[in-house]
């Protein structure tokens, strides 16, 4: 049992950090992928979709190689907790059967141990199972308390002059995507405060 725990130990240490590359990497790729979608239109306008892609590409890159070098790592270890367990089994069977050509105990003594050992090995093998949720959950909570606790420090913030209510719009141009031509070219007017502006016509007439 000492083994297993001391295998799951290393499998932990061994693959946190590139858990932990992949997930920063996950959360890159996420939020660039999300800030690409959001501003779609934007990002077409400007000819911007290839270095997007490219971008999150990069990213989503890192994530595979993070979680391809956690697999090999986390497999090797699975394989030699499995190995272990099956060596300890082994190793029983070939006492009990000593023991029993020897006459000190009979076979059914032998078959009892061999049953009350995997009864005993159950509730490690189903800790070492458990043990990457484990992980994970405690990793969650200490991101989450150190978010909490950056999101409550006081920072200084940049002073503003006190709003004064103009809106000026200086030739603005605009063309939907896929648009040909623009459907609005050089609208400039100003507003002071407590005017407002209106669109009339009759419907249809692309207000």
């Amino acid at each position: 049992a000492i083994t297993l725990f001391l295998l799951a130990g290393a499998n932990e240490r061994l693959t946190r950090a590139p858990l932990d590359e992949m997930g920063t990497a996950a959360r890159r790729a996420a939020r660039e992928i999300d800030s690409g979608v959001r501003n779609a239109e934007i990002v077409n306008v400007l000819g911007l979709s290839g270095d997007v892609k490219r971008r999150w590409h990069k990213l989503n890159h890192a994530v595979i190689d993070a979680q391809v070098r956690a697999a090999g790592r986390g497999n090797l270890i699975g394989g030699l907790t499995k190995f272990a367990r099956l060596l300890i089994q082994v190793l029983m069977l070939a006492a009990g059967a000593v023991l029993v050509l020897d006459h000190v105990v009979t076979g059914g003594v032998m078959i009892t141990g061999t049953l009350i050992l995997a009864r005993a090995l159950a509730p490690v093998e189903n800790a070492i199972i458990t043990w990457k949720g484990l992980v994970e959950a405690r990793e969650a909570y200490r991101r989450l308390q150190q978010l909490l606790t950056t999101g409550c420090e006081v920072k200084q913030h940049t002073r503003l002059p006190a709003p004064q209510g103009r809106l000026v719009a200086d030739r603005l141009t605009y063309a939907p995507a896929g648009a040909e031509s623009m459907l609005l070219k050089g609208i400039s007017f100003a507003l002071e405060p407590g005017e407002s502006l209106g669109l009339i016509g009759p419907s249809g007439s692309g207000k």
